[in-house]
């Protein structure tokens, strides 16, 4: 269930921290969708996390993610 349906807050599903800006700028949407043959066939995968655990779980990464401004 995605964070935003409860209250209309969006709630980081990695610590519980609540959106600071109406536009919910510090926090990104996740989707993640399962390919064949995967543990996980079929299923989507939805959430939210906040900038501090996106940089938390990207730091495990054993190959640096690819970086691109706008």
């Amino acid at each position: 269930m995605r964070s935003e349906s409860k209250g209309n807050k969006i709630t980081c599903n990695g610590c519980g921290k609540v959106a600071k800006h109406i536009d919910c700028t510090d926090i990104t949407p996740v989707d993640i969708e399962f390919g064949y043959g995967s543990e996980h066939d079929g299923e989507t995968w939805s959430f939210d996390l906040c900038d501090v655990c996106v940089e938390e779980l990207v730091s495990k990464f054993k190959i640096p993610k690819m970086k691109e401004r706008l």
